[in-house]
């Protein structure tokens, strides 16, 4: 068994020495590819290639994240990317270096519709596979700073802050929340009675008290 164990081992690294240079080649085409190819979608799917070829054949995840990383650089609103640079972190523990380049990339965009979905991204990273609540925080805050009413940062923030029992600042969401005209009055005016429940004292969220007060009423 175990002349059969060595035997298969030893087949098994003769096979990677032999695919190395042949993956190693592949990579280089790709890259050769990449020079030549201006179109964003193309340089895309030819960046997310050479991230498979590192990955599956060279072993080598950190070469794959940092070529998707460069991937979406290039397309910052690709779903795919991300999913893919997800994966990487679950399988290779790589949070951090995922947080990192996407935090760099947020801070470059231009769109604020798109930097704010980004450091949405990043706050729920932070919080459920870094188990940063205060790194997911400060991201999510970054994300209202860039559109004030962004739904999902205001979720994630709202779910941190009644974990935290910060009241004051989980006004602070449900007077943005207010401001949406798509607003849900009644859940608004269920949030505000817990804090009231577990926070008598008058609140230093100033805007927006006698509205969520309103919303109590016709609740």
């Amino acid at each position: 068994m175990e002349e059969f164990a060595a035997t298969t081992a030893a087949t098994d690294r003769a096979a990677d020495a032999i695919d190395r240079p042949a993956a190693l080649g592949l990579v280089e085409d790709l890259l050769g590819g990449l020079e030549r190819e201006t179109t964003p979608a193309l340089r895309v799917a030819l960046l997310c290639r050479i991230a498979e070829v590192y990955e599956r054949r060279l072993a080598d995840p950190s070469s794959a994240l940092i070529t998707l990383q460069a991937a979406f650089r290039e397309q910052p609103t690709s779903g795919q990317v991300v999913q893919e640079m997800e994966r990487l972190a679950r399988t290779f523990e790589k949070w951090r270096e995922v947080v990192t380049s996407t935090a760099e990339v947020a801070a470059d965009l231009e769109d604020p519709k798109q930097a704010a979905d980004l450091w949405t991204q990043i706050a729920f990273w932070c919080d459920v596979s870094l188990g940063s609540p205060d790194e997911a925080i400060a991201a999510g805050q970054q994300a209202l700073a860039l559109l004030a009413n962004h739904g999902g940062a205001l979720a994630l923030l709202e779910a941190l802050y009644r974990r935290r029992s910060d009241w004051d600042r989980l006004a602070d969401v449900l007077d943005r929340k207010w401001m949406d005209r798509f607003r849900d009055p009644n859940r608004i005016a269920d949030v505000y009675g817990e804090i009231l429940r577990a926070e008598p004292r008058p609140l230093t969220s100033s805007t927006g008290r006698g509205k969520r007060r309103q919303a109590s009423r016709s609740s």
